[in-house]
């Protein structure tokens, strides 16, 4: 394309949890949807699926197993469209049964906790680097230095670097040896998170 082209980052949407914006989701998936040259991709913690009981009751709106489907529904029409460009699962995920089987039928890459993408625009190619959880350089002060430490130990190739898991919503550029590259947390959807 000669237009610009978009990528959109969504991590930790935690869908089914009764404190998670299932609205915005619904918009940033129809944005995507409807806006040419524009694609998603989705850093672990589909589903919430963690049946935390608090005062009043439990946090989940519907069992383990709806929240799957509900995930797989969001994200087959981008699927289908070709708009979904890769998709890493997180710690949440994993404890939804149905999970590996209904995900499966996805044709964007699929890949457990980490994994590497390449992206193909007019000749030029791109590295995405995703992971969900990755210890090292955990850290409250660098707020993007797993990133950093994912690109230097896992993928010192990759153009942009995004975690998921920690819930919060940074983005930088560092120069590493002249290059360019993006280093990102990729939020929540939660929203008191």
């Amino acid at each position: 394309t000669r237009s610009p082209i978009l990528l959109v980052s969504a991590g930790d949407l935690h869908i089914g949890n009764q404190a998670t914006n299932h609205k915005k989701i619904f918009e940033i998936f129809k944005t995507v949807r409807d806006t040419p040259n524009t694609f998603l991709f989705l850093n672990g913690d589909l589903v919430d699926n963690l049946f935390v009981f608090r005062k009043g009751g439990a946090e989940e709106g519907m069992t383990a197993e709806m929240q799957g489907l509900l995930a797989m529904q969001f994200m087959s029409e981008l699927d289908d469209m070709g708009k979904l460009v890769s998709v890493i699962t997180g710690n949440h995920d994993g404890f939804v049964d149905n999970f590996y089987r209904t995900f499966s039928r996805l044709k964007a890459p699929l890949m457990y906790n980490w994994g590497d993408t390449d992206i193909s625009v007019e000749g030029l190619m791109y590295r995405l680097a995703q992971f969900h959880e990755f210890t090292m350089g955990n850290s409250t002060m660098s707020h993007t230095l797993r990133e950093l430490k994912y690109l230097e130990m896992r993928s010192p190739n990759a153009d942009i670097v995004a975690g998921g898991h920690t819930h919060r919503e940074v983005i930088s550029e560092v120069l590493i040896n002249g290059v360019a590259r993006i280093l990102m947390e990729t939020g929540t959807m939660k929203i008191n998170d």
